[in-house]
């Protein structure tokens, strides 16, 4: 009772310290209505009118996964591995569903998922952009300014085209909460505020895409180093060493201990994925440096053309604002991020920009190779460039004062204006709208103006009305709604769900996702694109109608998987001449398969023909399932020889990968076939029953990975590769019970590690409230 009481009075004193403080006087904050409206305007299609987009991985993959996650939050699916992705993929490591992220467990919780893909944006570009105005307020920036920087973040076009992203976007949400985060630790380097560092940390983790969270730790980097810069501030940071030391180290590994449930798993997908040793980058020298330049400058808001990040990252008032921090005298703390956004725009150009080229070609930051493309980088850079754009603003009274007393700041402010003036003539393309250069000049008018009658205090509202207006104006409608009726199951797909043997066996669908992501978000043809990619088999809706598949659209695909690609696909058009039943699509089990020309491959029958679309469903009548008994096997020491030895080998033959016994063949002949039976098979545990006269294989065409495990008559027993993407395990004669599980120890071991951390930070929590309740 003595305790209770305790902390009652605790709390009643934090109460009234905080009701009695004007910092935390919340009406000065009453800016952030602007934000609040002009993001619910923009998503108002989705949250009132029970719309969706379909733009790129919008619809058929983050509607999909937000799908899965609340079938999973039903206890309907299994989140760590799923046989109907890529022939078997460790889903929740994948992390692109961010699952552990609690934006998506609130959505998929909430609502339907076709709504709560809508909500999920909504709150994203929200809290997002309320990040933006922490981490503004946290540089000494007042509010008005600081909901310009929020604006021109949330609503820059790099910012608004990742939109279609579900993991990109929720990442963008916590990367301005991390950089606040900092700044309000490097004010005082306490126990709960490095607390505070680690929790944003870990939320762009558990979002689920790497760039984000990678860039913002980059970011930091170069941000803290300009600490060093001068002889101030590394007297400063020296006095200080022992706190911003201990804490700062604390805080890393609070962070990795808090996303340790998602770390750990993701880090051993990338170990068995196809990008373990780098990935080449996919538009690397394709884009100039004039694209970039013109992005910069300038929003794409042409529905004619295609709307890449590349071509809509700020504005015209946004980078002459930051430009203009060259005459604002700015501390150590501004120039961080000056040369932080700089450094993460450079590496966001990729190879139009000599300084990435530098850095990449060295390998001078850990890690870029593992990216196909850099453009994800400009997210961070913008916040940047924004948040300096706010500091300008809020000190453009003091900035013009020191013009008209001092002749050399004058001089250079003129010719940076003129400088500013032929960039935008010279680089302004007619595919642009001439709003945004119109909205830089009204400002540059109307700011001349309340100088003139000595109200230039009032230039960062005026700016703030400009730029909304200018959003409402050109780009909210970058991406056009749909009635969830787009979202329908096409007629392919319901010929392919009369199968009554269908979960046994995989559907293709081919090279479809790279082309339909490339349609533009305001296209108007959009809607018949997304239905034609439908009835094509695309992997993930038609995984949620419940067609596995052999082909998935995440980024970590495991390498056996892409090591068969190639092969799929020559087998699905017809063009090898391998034997029926060795093929890679028979001992995998691909039933179905779409084609848009048609194939000649032996087996394939023809079973659905779209005269709209030009849509081909073939059937291979040659596809095994799932479950498969070997008497003939033979030992080979890797993938890639099991690959080429199979579609050289006739029909029943086991292509095992054993170390132990490379090149030696097992053969059993059996006057009676064995014969099984399954009891179970759910995606992480599967449970068979095998009679046999003599010893058998017993293959599964699901994607052996590190966690599984296998047990015959409860002893465990060693569990191969084979057939590339599937695993095996060999069987004595006579009646055996066996039994194939999932069970990921990296998981278990992340998720034990998250738990012990969240009490962690509950205890600095508690310790942080103690301290301030004491008199």
């Amino acid at each position: 009772m003595e305790m209770q009481q305790m902390a009652l009075k605790d709390i009643t004193a934090i109460v009234e310290n905080v009701a009695s403080n004007p910092a935390l006087d919340w009406r000065k904050h009453t800016p952030l209505i602007v934000l609040f409206v002009l993001v619910t305007y923009f998503w108002w299609p989705a949250l009132w009118g029970g719309q969706v987009i379909v733009h790129a991985d919008a619809a058929h993959h983050g509607l999909s996964l937000l799908s899965f996650h609340s079938q999973a939050l039903l206890g309907e699916r299994e989140l760590l591995w799923d046989s109907g992705i890529y022939g078997g993929h460790p889903l929740f490591a994948e992390g692109q569903g961010g699952f552990a992220n609690p934006l998506n467990v609130l959505c998929a919780l909430l609502f339907e998922p076709q709504y709560g893909i809508g909500v999920f944006h909504w709150l994203s570009m929200l809290l997002g952009g309320i990040g933006v105005y922490c981490l503004a307020l946290s540089l000494g920036i007042r509010p008005w300014a600081a909901v310009f920087a929020s604006l021109a973040t949330t609503f820059s076009g790099v910012w608004i085209g990742f939109q279609y992203n579900l993991s990109v976007s929720g990442a963008m949400t916590w990367a301005p909460w991390l950089l606040a985060a900092v700044e309000y630790w490097l004010r005082r380097p306490t126990l709960w505020r490095a607390s505070l560092m680690a929790l944003p940390a870990a939320l762009l983790i558990f979002a689920g895409y790497p760039h984000i969270a990678h860039g913002s730790a980059i970011y930091l980097i170069v941000r803290l180093s300009v600490l060093l810069l001068t002889q101030e501030n590394r007297s400063l940071v020296w006095s200080n060493r022992k706190p911003l030391l201990l804490f700062g180290i604390w805080a890393v590994a609070l962070a990795v201990g808090l996303s340790a449930v998602q770390l750990l798993p993701l880090i051993e997908l990338i170990g068995q994925s196809h990008r373990e040793n780098g990935i080449n980058l996919a538009f690397a020298g394709l884009i100039g440096l004039d694209v970039y330049v013109k992005g910069l400058l300038f929003f794409n808001a042409d529905p004619t053309t295609k709307i890449f990040t590349t071509e809509s990252l700020a504005s015209c008032l946004v980078v002459l604002l930051f430009g203009a921090v060259i005459f604002a005298k700015p501390s150590a703390r501004i120039v961080g991020h000056v040369l932080a956004a700089t450094f993460l725009f450079n590496l966001g150009m990729e190879f139009a920009s000599p300084l990435f080229r530098l850095v990449y070609e060295l390998n001078l930051v850990p890690g870029l190779r593992g990216y196909r493309i850099m453009h994800p980088f400009f997210s961070l850079a913008v916040i940047g460039m924004a948040v300096i754009a706010a500091y300008v603003l809020d000190n453009l009274a003091g900035i013009l004062s020191q013009a008209s007393v001092s002749k050399s700041t004058r001089y250079g402010v003129m010719f940076y204006f003129l400088l500013w003036l032929m960039l935008v003539a010279y680089f302004y393309d007619s595919a642009f709208t001439s709003l945004n250069a119109w909205e830089s000049a009204a400002f540059i008018i109307l700011a001349g103006g309340l100088c003139r009658i000595g109200q230039l205090r009032h230039a960062a509202v005026l700016a703030v009305i400009l730029y909304a207006m200018g959003a409402f104006a050109y780009k909210t409608a970058v991406f056009n709604f749909y009635d969830t009726t787009v979202l329908h199951q096409p007629e392919s797909i319901q010929t392919i769900l009369q199968d009554p043997q269908l979960a046994e066996f995989k559907a293709s669908s081919g090279r479809e996702a790279g082309m339909f992501v490339f349609i533009p978000s305001n296209d108007p043809s959009l809607a018949k694109q997304y239905q034609h990619y439908l009835k094509s088999i695309s992997p993930f809706p038609s995984l949620d109608w419940g067609i596995p598949s052999i082909d998935g659209v995440l980024g970590l695909a495991l390498a056996r998987r892409m090591l068969i690609q190639s092969t799929v696909e020559a087998e699905l058009n017809g063009d090898v001449a391998t034997q029926p039943g060795s093929r890679i699509i028979d001992v995998l089990g691909v039933k179905y398969a779409s084609r848009h020309a048609p194939s000649h491959a032996a087996g394939l029958t023809l079973i659905h023909h779209d005269t709209d679309d030009g849509v081909l469903i073939y059937r291979n009548i040659h596809a095994r399932p799932r479950f498969q008994l070997y008497q003939r096997a033979a030992f080979v020491d890797s993938p890639e020889a099991a690959l080429q030895q199979l579609v050289q080998s006739e029909p029943g033959l086991l292509l095992v990968e054993g170390p132990d016994a490379v090149g030696a063949a097992v053969q059993h002949v059996c006057e009676e076939p064995a014969r099984l039976e399954v009891s179970q098979a759910t995606s992480r545990h599967y449970r068979m029953t095998v009679l046999t006269e003599c010893p058998v294989w017993l293959f599964v065409a699901d994607a052996n990975y590190p966690g599984w495990q296998a047990k015959i008559d409860e002893a465990p027993v060693t569990l191969y590769s084979a057939q590339v993407m599937g695993k095996a395990v060999r069987v004595p004669s006579g009646k055996h019970h066996i039994q194939l599980d999932y069970m990921p120890r990296s998981f278990y071991v992340g998720l034990g590690v998250t738990l012990v951390s969240l009490v962690l930070v509950f205890i600095s929590l508690l310790l942080a409230l103690r301290k301030r309740s004491r008199p």
